[in-house]
């Protein structure tokens, strides 16, 4: 679990990105774990969501 939430942090560093192109980038496409993992990600405050939309904080 540390090298996904550490994944998907460095793929928002790149630009913003929806939960499903964010699962693209794993294999397996796991669009639920990575939307337990950018969850995370937004209660500590590394992440926010706009109309959809991934980015980091």
């Amino acid at each position: 679990m540390p090298e996904q939430v550490k994944a998907v942090r460095d793929l928002l560093a790149i630009g913003p990105q929806t939960t499903d192109a964010l699962a693209d980038h794993f294999k397996g496409k796991p669009a639920k774990a990575i939307e337990q993992v950018i969850a995370a990600l937004e209660v500590l405050g590394q992440a926010k969501q706009e109309d959809g939309i991934w980015q980091g904080v």
